[in-house]
């Protein structure tokens, strides 16, 4: 068995391949031009060929475009050829556009802007709430103490609550 492993590993001649792949000379002879392989070398007058290059040659296998779809959703934009990786940029920024006009993509801009209006009115009815309070009962210092201590500790968890999801102190200048 290794002796023919040997064997082939030096080449084999067309006639050898054409018998192993069940083919006329002239099909193989017309595969041989077409993939443009190259003989290794010539050998008592017979041309040798790579017997695992012809058959990589000869048996090509057959890929759907769904298979090659899921190969390239399993790419990453760096393991595509410099040709695509323009065209899947493109193609991202198509696709932003798209979300964004359909309202399912928010620059941080307006989502800040949302965020900071909210707050805002939140802020001021909670500010509030001594004030309305006192109007409608009537509070007295103690109970005014509690009310206004129990508003400024749940402003200041709302603030450390924004900072910490979202990241930091520079996004949310706003929302003092």
């Amino acid at each position: 068995m290794s002796d023919l492993l040997t064997e082939l590993e030096r080449g084999v001649p067309v006639s050898f391949i054409c018998k192993f792949l069940g083919t006329s000379k002239s099909e193989l002879t017309k595969l041989l031009k077409d993939s443009e392989l190259e003989p290794m070398e010539v050998r008592n007058g017979f041309q040798m060929y790579d017997f695992k290059r012809v058959l990589s040659v000869a048996f090509k296998p057959e890929i759907s475009l769904d298979d090659v779809t899921e190969i390239l959703k399993k790419m990453k934009p760096k393991d595509l050829p410099v040709e695509l990786q323009k065209e899947y940029w493109q193609a991202q920024i198509s696709r932003q556009k798209y979300e964004e006009n359909a309202k399912d993509l928010w620059r941080t801009s307006a989502v800040m802007d949302v965020f900071a209006a909210t707050f805002k009115t939140l802020r001021q009815e909670i500010l509030l709430f001594s004030d309305t309070i006192e109007a409608q009962t009537g509070l007295t210092n103690p109970q005014r103490e509690v009310l206004f201590a129990l508003s400024d500790a749940l402003l200041n968890n709302l603030h450390e609550a924004l900072v910490r999801n979202f990241g930091g102190d520079d996004l949310l200048s706003g929302f003092e």
